[in-house]
Parts: structure tokens; C-alpha cells; sequence
């Protein structure tokens, strides 16, 4: 039996590597879909995605109502990807599309998903030192199960990806899901590239908000430091008096109903009024719940 493949690339601004992207896949992959989520960009983005869909009928395209984040772009193309394997990657050609067929060999060994490892990383220092401290935090200090090392860049069987978006979260932690339900995994090494053109969308605060989604989604540790910074934090503030101690007490105490708001505002968000996103217009058939429009 013959495999299908759909790469889905979401793309926030990246007009400038729209087409270049498209015809580097192409080269790869002469009869695979590609679906694009445009995440809301303000610039020419759709427009270049809307015609290449006019010229290839293998070219699809989601356009949200506004920029829902790219774990929320993610989703949306595994939920109305049709093909037995989905190929993620960025817009922005630091994953060249060149490594495509070692992902699909790797794959094809037996595997749910294969991620790639980026070998000398061509980011900023903060971004780099950011997902080490992540990566490293979450293996130890957090206990939770993650693939050290992966990308976005990675092939993951279609009907496991809809097992994973499936889980009743508004937004799982993919990495860290994908561990959690056992999936058959391996890596393949690939050279990492500069971005091809336009500006990184990467901000300090998007990458504080995933790491407290992925700790406070797949740990309880910071829950058990909410309660033992209570248990410390108020016998001390009666036994140890002093002018700096009653201070770094109280920055305890309030670390920790920090941390725990942040569970109470994870529930809320899903149980009330979060939607991971809405469309605004496509080519493929969208269902009701995640259409702007009735039509």
C-alpha cells in the first residue's frame, strides 16, 4: 500500500518564504498536500498561500480569525489532514526541506513519530539557553517524560496526532502527550539552517507562557511547592522574626498562589471559554464548530 504525506507549515508573516518554501517541498515531495494555517499574519501570507492553492489542487490552506499561537495551528492541521502521515515544519526554511525523506525512512522503520534534532542550532543564545533550561527542568525538577532534543520538525502518523489533539485539553503539550501515551519514537540529526528570511516570531514571554503550559499541564511538583511553601512560609513567619526574613517569606507565599492560579486559570480557560481556533476561511470543508461563518 502506498503512503500519503501532508506537510503542514503554519505561518504567521512569512511571506517572504512562502514561495520559496513551497517549491523547496515540491522538490522533495512532487505528490504530497501541503496544508498551510495562516495564524492571523497581517502581511501577504494568504494571499501567495490562496494562489499556489489555485495552481496546485494538492495545496490547501486554514486561515484563522486572529493569531491563536502555533500549538493551535498545529492542531487544526492534524485534525483536517487526510493522509496517512503528517510532516510538521516552520515557514521559516531553519528545517530544510532537503531532510524530509530521511524523517519518512526513519518512519517507515516502525514508528509513531520521529522527531529531528538540530544540530548546531542557528538561534539566539536566549532561545537556545531557554529550551535547555526547559528540557532540563522538566526531565528533573519536574518529572516529566520529554524527548530531549525534538523539533517541530518531525513525521508523526496521522491517526496518532488525532489521538493526541483528542485529549479533552484545550491545548496538549505535543512533546510531552506524545510521551505520555507510549508512541513508538526515534530522531533523526539534521543541520539546522538560518532563518531564510524575515524575523523570528520567538518573544521571552510565548516562551515563558509554554513552559508554564508544559509544566503546570503534565506535572503536580508545582502544586506540592504551593503546599510546602504554606506549610514553611507561615510557622516562619511567627518563630523567625527579622527584617529581611518576614519579606522572603511573604515572596515565598506568593510564588506559591501563584502557581496555583495557574492551575485554576488552566481549568477555567477550558472548561468556560477557551477555543483553540476558529477559521476564517479555507479551501477544505471546516466543520461548524470551528467556522466564523455558517457558510
Amino acid at each position: 500500500m502506498v503512503e500519503s504525506y501532508t506537510v503542514v507549515v503554519p505561518c504567521f508573516n512569512e511571506a517572504e518564504n512562502i514561495i520559496p518554501l513551497f517549491d523547496r517541498i515540491r522538490a522533495q515531495l512532487t505528490d504530497a498536500s501541503i496544508l498551510f494555517v495562516d495564524d492571523g499574519s497581517s502581511d501577504k501570507s494568504l494571499e501567495l498561500i490562496k494562489e499556489l492553492a489555485e495552481k496546485d489542487k494538492r495545496v490547501f490552506y486554514l486561515s484563522f480569525t486572529r493569531n491563536f499561537g502555533l500549538d493551535a495551528a498545529f492542531a487544526s492541521g492534524f485534525k483536517y489532514c487526510a493522509s496517512d502521515w503528517i510532516i510538521q515544519m516552520d515557514a521559516d526554511l531553519q528545517s530544510p526541506p532537503e531532510e524530509i525523506p530521511k524523517l519518512i525512512s526513519k518512519a517507515n522503520e516502525g514508528y509513531d513519530i520521529v522527531f529531528a534534532k538540530r544540530l548546531n542550532r542557528q538561534d539566539s543564545f536566549l532561545k537556545k539557553a531557554g529550551s535547555k533550561v526547559q528540557h532540563f527542568l522538566a526531565r528533573t525538577a519536574f518529572r516529566i517524560n520529554f524527548p530531549v532534543g525534538a523539533s517541530t520538525f518531525r513525521i508523526v502518523r496521522r491517526d496518532v496526532a488525532h489521538r493526541v489533539i483528542s485529549r479533552p485539553t484545550a491545548y496538549p503539550y505535543f512533546l510531552a502527550e506524545c510521551m505520555r501515551l507510549g508512541l513508538r519514537h526515534s530522531f533523526i540529526d539534521y543541520k539546522h539552517a538560518p532563518r531564510h528570511a524575515g524575523v523570528s516570531k520567538f518573544t521571552f514571554w510565548k516562551s515563558l507562557r509554554a513552559t508554564m503550559k508544559l509544566f503546570i499541564g503534565h506535572s503536580t511538583v508545582p502544586l506540592n511547592f504551593f503546599a510546602l511553601s504554606l506549610i514553611i512560609s507561615i510557622p516562619l513567619l511567627f518563630w523567625i522574626p527579622g527584617s529581611f526574613t518576614v519579606p522572603a517569606i511573604l515572596l515565598l507565599m506568593l510564588t506559591g498562589f501563584w502557581i496555583q492560579a495557574g492551575y485554576i486559570r488552566r481549568l477555567v480557560r477550558e472548561q468556560m471559554f477557551h477555543r483553540a481556533f476558529l477559521v476564517r476561511e479555507s479551501n477544505l470543508n471546516i466543520q461548524a464548530e470551528d467556522r466564523l461563518y455558517d457558510n
